[in-house]
C-alpha cells in the first residue's frame, strides 16, 4: 500500500481488522488490482465504499444482476461531430420550433468542452432506477453509476440527452408517459460548470419537454436520489 494515503491505508486496515480479513487475504486483493483506483492520486479519497473493496473485506455480499429490458432504440446520426459550441447551434436548428424548454445551465453543458459524442449508429437504452440496483436507502448518482457498470452496462455519452429531446415526438404512448409521470437521468459522465458536476434530466410538462440538469455532487444531501428514480444508461449489444 505504498501508494496509498496515510488515511486511505489506515481506513482500510482498520476495515480489516474489524472484520477479521488475513494479511493473505488482503495481499491478494491488493495484487488483485481492486484498490488500484483507490490509490490513484486522481481520485477524490472520501472512504472505502465502492462495491468491490466492500465485497473483498466481506462487508458487503454480491447481489444477482437484475435482468434489464431495452427501453428504445436511439438513432445517433443526427449530429456532425462539430466544437461544442457549434453543436449547440445545430441543436437550436433542429429543433424547428419543437415545445422544448431550455435552461442556462443546460446550455451551458451543451457548449461545454467536455461534451461527448459516441462512436455508435445507434445504442439500445435501459431504464434502471436504484431499487433495481438493489440499494435500500436513497443513494447518490456516483453509487448507482458505479454499480452499472458492475453489471455490465455501459454510460451514455452526452449526446443521448440531445438526441432523446428531438426523438421524443416519436416515442410510442408508453415511452412518452414516462416522461411525464417521472422524468429521466441520462446516466452519463458529468459535466462540470461552474465548479458543479451536472448530468443532463428530460421531463415533460403541459405538453413541453423539458431539457433540464441535475446536479449530482455527493456532499449535498438534497442530491440523493430516490429508490424509484429512473436513469437511461446504454444496453451493449453482444
Amino acid at each position: 500500500m505504498s501508494s496509498a494515503t496515510l488515511p486511505q491505508a489506515q481506513r482500510i486496515l482498520e476495515l480489516a481488522a474489524e472484520k477479521r480479513v488475513s494479511c493473505e487475504q488482503l495481499q491478494e486483493a491488493l495484487r488483485s488490482g481492486v484498490f488500484a483506483d483507490v490509490f490513484d492520486e486522481k481520485v477524490q479519497w472520501k472512504e472505502v465504499n465502492r462495491f468491490d473493496v466492500r465485497v473483498v473485506l466481506g462487508l458487503e455480499k454480491r447481489w444477482d444482476c437484475p435482468h434489464f429490458e431495452k427501453w428504445i432504440t436511439l438513432n445517433l446520426l443526427t449530429f456532425p461531430r462539430l466544437p461544442s459550441v457549434t453543436t449547440f447551434v445545430y441543436f437550436l436548428k433542429m429543433l424547428k420550433g419543437e415545445p422544448v424548454v431550455l435552461d442556462p445551465i443546460s446550455e451551458a453543458m451543451i457548449k461545454s468542452s467536455a461534451f461527448d459524442f459516441s462512436e455508435d449508429r445507434e445504442v439500445d437504452l435501459v431504464l434502471v432506477t436504484p431499487a433495481m440496483l438493489g440499494f435500500k436507502q436513497d443513494i447518490y448518482y456516483e453509487m448507482a453509476f458505479e454499480r452499472v457498470l458492475q453489471f455490465g452496462l455501459e454510460p451514455c455519452t452526452a449526446e443521448v440527452g440531445l438526441k432523446l429531446t428531438l426523438a421524443s415526438k416519436d416515442f410510442s404512448v408508453e415511452a412518452q408517459g414516462v416522461l411525464v409521470d417521472k422524468g429521466v437521468m441520462i446516466g452519463m459522465k458529468p459535466i462540470v460548470c461552474g465548479s458543479h458536476p451536472y448530468v443532463f434530466r428530460l421531463t415533460k410538462e403541459s405538453g413541453y419537454l423539458h431539457l433540464r440538469y441535475r446536479s449530482i455532487a455527493s456532499c449535498d444531501r438534497t442530491n440523493l436520489l430516490r429508490l424509484d428514480k429512473l436513469i437511461a444508461f446504454v444496453l451493449p449489444r453482444r
